[in-house]
């Protein structure tokens, strides 16, 4: 048919770019002050127009870097000083896509960090801890801040604690303050200074404080001795001294030259030694001074600043002659011999020596055959020892005093002894009354009785005239016998008291030390008118108390006249009637009760008797008590099971005792048990008098343990018995370990190559033996991870590498426990499952799908094998279609695969890999097949740009000018002119500091117009230029050329020339005008 021609036209490209990826994002707050500005602007049709595209930071048009391809063109504005703190930086961007759309403007803005960074001090002068400082030195100190700056307002600095001006100059970024005090500083002064600020965001810093110090002052002050040796004015110093002196000086030192010395109006020659801060002058006479002699010493000397010092003149006395006189005591007190002295007395007496004096060393005194330490107090000339005992010396006491010296010469004393004795002890024992009669409390007292009492002194005796009777409230006179020790009182009434009466008596008397004794205040009762019948002589005394418990009660029954009707006796204890045995006559009858049991402690026991005399005459019930002791006697135990010190008692005993109490009974809150320290609750059964304790532990007892019980508790009346311990010993283990819980089981199969051996090993007894442990595997000796317990030790063992495929693993465990006893060896078996898959690979280079992969790669890929391995003979490879021969290293379980092709891949070719293998139990793995894509051929950059135009070395060059560079040119035909970069300095070479760079620019592409006010008159420039293509490939620099601008005020040439060719123009006119007519006569 005849060839069918047609076309169609796609649709146009109508959406215009837009922006993504903003970073920092619209509305980001907290952004570093440092931050970039990146911005993607996106096309989806044509592509972004990369000459329309525009940024603005701030209301100011900006040169962002531009990279990436139409698509998806990236923005990064890299601003030359960082932002504001707390700034809000508004961003707009524009662009057209390549079709015309234009995008709407984007706008959009984010806020920086805030302020956070204190201010912070340097560039201190004086530097701190610097020394030396000049007295009138200024102090200058720098205070920074790298935010908003530093608030001068808040700046202050002291000086030693007070506040000063200093004079504060630069800016907030660094504030210079600097001091000049209105004096000097002292020499030696350590001066502090402090300096607080705040920033312009509110940032305090921490006070910053630091110190130097200024120079020493000036030396003015000339020598001086010291440490003389002999000390002027030393005296019994021996007669082969030398004489020592230092000549010190504390500013620049002694001039050692200018040292002299007299000894005894002589010039001597001392050794020197020492520094000049401090010489030491050692004089060692020829021969030895005289005894008692006064020797004169001179010493004079100038320091390094020529400062003299006034003569030095001292002296000091040699010792006298030898002494050979011992020391001797004198003014001993208490005085040798004497008596009375008090027992609180000091020790006191001199000992003295007219020679060298005593030595204070040899000094010793006993009292009482017993060395004391006196204190010593004096010279050696007459030292005085004072010896306060440190309790009182006994009454009537003979002391004796011994004491021993030496004096310095070496002459001992005889040993001086002395004795006084103490006074007696003082009576400090008032008088008692030994006697009374009638007795205090008797009853039925004759009417007609005297009143005798004795009345006694143990110490100086009574004092007669102190004694005082009272009878009935009366003092009366008694007859007085007897001495002072002891007198016998005799009252004999001048009328018979009265029947039935109670008589009161009160005898007061001191001894003659006027010790008084306290009243002696008692009573006794008359017979009655009447006799009649009444009870006596009771046993316990009524209101007596601690009566023991097993006390009999015993009274008496009398009548003096008719006598008591035995028949009429009665008596109850506590309510109840009792019969007691009675004996005796009508006239006084005896009860006696015993009975049958124990009263109870702390008991109060009522006792009432009745009866009858043989007249009828009944008596009125008489009605008394008394109270039993009470219970002291603490509770006790007994009846252990098992028996203290017991031994061989089974583990699982249970521990049995009683707790008994043989009053009034154990209290059962107060039982408590530990075993073997540790508190535990036995069952309690039975009674107070006798409780079981019964405690069945909740584990068994170890074997071969002495387990310790101990029991406390307290009876009812509080009494506590001290802990009861005692011990018994369980035992001994006789059982061997045993293995429990294997894993794998025994006869297991198709178990993982992975697996780990676990076995479990017991002991019920004392507990495995670690160190007996033994696991064997496959017949080797192996360690096993050991956990738990020797009561159950867990054993694991993992084998490096794991098993082999259908292995049988023969396992063997032995082991002892902590008693000795071994266990057969545990012996068994499992088998480890078959090898069932096939290799696989893995460790891709290049890794599938992988791109931009160099030209000369080699390939490498691994083939490995979990199970029996593979198998080297089944490997193949093929890349790009053609079976190859790789290099093939590794192991069974890991081979790797390394092909290295003898000429390299080429540019963006898609590499296909495949490889086959099989394992050494015949399994194949499925071909694995992938690919690879090489580099892209690479981008070549841009040729150099020419500087066309102003010409290199232009001069009287108009400030508003446009710089032109030659036309792109880049060797790769596919690439464009994306961007330019120009840069204009003042310096040759030098573009460190430009005085206009445009960044990235992809509009002034191959001219630039130079801003007005950018270039100053009369000034040489230098400028180059690179051009970047659209794969962000670079040009080199252009070579740099010059121009210089006009001068100022100036007009370029060209405007001077026009202007002179109107004037000769302007003067022709003027000529043919005016001069013509007069020149041809045409006038």
């Amino acid at each position: 048919m005849p060839t069918v021609s047609y076309s169609f036209t796609t649709q146009p490209d109508t959406p215009a770019p837009y922006t993504s990826g903003s970073d920092p994002a619209p509305g980001e707050t907290g952004v570093a002050v440092d931050t970039s500005v990146v911005i993607h602007v996106l096309d989806d049709g044509e592509g972004v127009d990369a000459t329309t595209l525009a940024m603005t930071v701030e209301g100011v048009s900006v040169s962002p870097i531009v990279t990436g391809t139409p698509a998806d063109y990236t923005l990064t504005y890299v601003p030359a000083v960082a932002f504001s703190y707390s700034q809000v930086v508004d961003i707009t961007v524009d662009a057209s896509d390549l079709a015309g759309n234009a995008m709407p403007t984007l706008r959009y803005s984010f806020t920086t960090e805030p302020d956070t960074t204190p201010p912070y001090v340097s560039q201190h002068d004086p530097s701190p801890g610097q020394a030396d400082v000049v007295i009138a030195t200024n102090i200058v100190a720098h205070v920074l801040d790298d935010g908003l700056g530093v608030d001068i307002a808040s700046l202050t600095m002291r000086v030693d604690g007070v506040v000063v001006g200093p004079s504060i100059s630069g800016t907030p970024a660094d504030y210079t303050l600097t001091y000049n005090p209105p004096v000097d500083f002292d020499y030696s002064q350590v001066v502090t200074v402090k300096i607080d600020a705040s920033d312009l965001a509110g940032n305090a810093m921490t006070t910053a404080t630091y110190s130097f110090a200024t120079l020493a002052a000036p030396d003015t002050d000339p020598p001086h001795t010291a440490g003389h040796d002999p000390s002027p004015g030393q005296t019994g110093v021996i007669i082969s001294t030398n004489v020592v002196v230092h000549v010190v000086d504390d500013g620049d030192g002694v001039d050692m030259a200018t040292i002299t010395m007299t000894v005894e109006g002589e010039p001597v020659t001392p050794v020197i030694t020492g520094t000049p801060a401090d010489y030491t002058l050692t004089y060692n006479p020829a021969l030895d001074f005289d005894y008692s002699q006064v020797v004169d010493v001179r010493v004079t000397a100038s320091d390094l600043a020529g400062n003299a010092m006034a003569t030095a003149t001292y002296s000091f006395t040699t010792q006298g002659a030898p002494d050979s006189t011992a020391p001797s005591v004198s003014s001993p007190s208490p005085a040798p011999g004497e008596s009375d002295v008090p027992v609180n007395t000091s020790i006191v007496l001199h000992v003295l020596d007219t020679g060298d004096g005593v030595d204070v060393t040899t000094l010793a005194m006993t009292v009482d055959g017993v060395k004391v330490t006196p204190l010593i107090t004096g010279t050696p000339a007459d030292y005085v020892l004072t010896y306060n005992p440190a309790v009182n010396l006994a009454y009537s006491r003979v002391v004796t005093v011994t004491v021993n010296a030496s004096d310095l010469s070496g002459n001992a004393m005889a040993a001086y002894s002395y004795s006084f004795t103490t006074e007696a002890a003082p009576d400090i024992s008032p008088p008692y009354v030994s006697r009374r009669d009638p007795t205090p409390g008797s009853t039925r007292v004759s009417v007609g009785t005297n009143i005798v009492v004795d009345i006694v002194d143990d110490g100086d005796g009574v004092d007669i005239s102190s004694l005082t009777m009272t009878v009935k409230g009366v003092e009366v006179s008694p007859l007085i016998n007897g001495t002072p020790s002891h007198y016998t009182l005799t009252y004999n009434p001048a009328e018979d008291f009265d029947y039935s009466q109670v008589v009161t008596v009160a005898i007061d008397a001191s001894d003659l030390a006027g010790n008084p004794m306290a009243t002696c205040l008692y009573s006794f009762a008359t017979q009655p008118a009447t006799p009649s019948l009444h009870i006596s002589g009771h046993r316990p005394a009524p209101g007596a108390t601690d009566v023991a418990v097993d006390t009999s009660i015993l009274l008496h029954v009398v009548d003096d006249i008719e006598g008591v009707d035995v028949a009429t006796i009665a008596m109850t204890v506590e309510g109840v009637a009792v019969t007691p045995v009675i004996t005796g006559s009508p006239a006084d009858y005896t009860l006696t009760y015993d009975p049958p049991g124990n009263l109870g402690y702390s008991e109060t026991v009522d006792v009432t008797v009745n009866a009858c005399d043989l007249a009828g005459n009944a008596m009125p019930a008489y009605s008394y008590s008394f109270t039993t002791e009470p219970d002291t006697v603490s509770p006790y135990i007994t009846q252990r099971d098992p028996a203290p010190g017991q031994t061989g008692v089974a583990v699982d005993a249970s521990i049995r005792l009683h707790v008994m109490d043989d009053n009034i009974g154990v209290d059962i809150s107060t039982i408590t048990m530990t075993v073997d320290g540790v508190s535990v609750r036995p069952a309690i059964s039975g009674t107070p008098s006798d409780y079981t304790l019964s405690y069945n532990p909740a584990t068994e007892f170890g074997y071969c343990r002495v387990v310790t019980v101990q029991v406390g508790a307290s009876d009812l009346a509080g009494n506590k018995m001290a802990t009861a311990s005692y011990s018994f010993a369980t035992e001994p283990d006789t059982t061997p370990p045993h293995v429990a819980g294997r894993t794998p089981s025994p006869g297991a199969t198709g178990v993982s190559t992975g697996a780990s051996i676990v076995v479990h090993l017991i002991d019920a007894g004392e507990g495995v033996a670690q160190d007996t442990i033994d696991l064997t595997v496959g017949g080797v000796s192996v360690s096993p991870v050991i956990t738990g317990t020797p009561a159950d030790y867990t054993l694991t063992y993992t084998p490096k590498g794991g098993f082999d495929y259908s292995d049988v693993v023969e396992v063997e465990v032995d082991a002892s426990d902590l008693a000795g006893n071994a266990m057969d060896t545990c012996t068994y078996s499992f088998t480890i499952e078959p090898d069932t898959t096939p290799p696989y690979t893995s460790g891709h280079a290049p890794a599938p799908g992988e791109t931009e992969v160099p030209l000369n790669t080699s390939v490498v890929v691994h083939v490995l094998a979990d199970g029996s391995g593979v198998d080297i003979s089944t490997i193949t490879m093929t890349v790009g279609g053609t079976e190859v021969s790789p290099t093939v290293t590794g192991s069974p379980a890991d081979y790797t695969l390394t092909y290295s092709p003898s000429a390299a891949f080429g540019y963006c070719e898609t590499i296909y890999v495949t490889v086959d293998a099989s394992d050494l139990a015949g399994k194949a793995m499925p071909t694995e097949s992938y690919f690879f894509t090489t580099v892209s051929a690479p981008n070549r950059p841009p040729d150099a740009p020419t500087n066309v135009s102003p010409a290199n070395g232009a001069t009287d060059v108009s400030l508003a000018i446009t710089l032109v560079a030659s036309e792109f040119s880049d060797p790769d035909a596919t690439s464009t002119h994306f961007a330019s970069l120009w840069q204009l300095t003042n310096v040759s070479g030098d573009y460190s500091a430009p005085v206009y760079e445009t960044g990235v620019d992809a509009t002034a592409l191959t001219s630039l117009t130079i801003p007005a006010g950018t270039l100053a008159p009369s000034t040489t420039y230098y400028w180059r230029v690179k051009y970047g293509d659209n794969a962000n490939a670079w040009s080199d620099w252009s070579q740099e050329t010059s121009f210089t601008t006009q001068a100022a005020g100036g007009m370029p040439f060209w405007i001077w020339l026009v202007c002179g060719l109107v004037v000769v123009a302007l003067l022709g006119v003027v000529g043919w005008v005016f001069i013509r007519p007069r020149f041809f006569g045409e006038e």
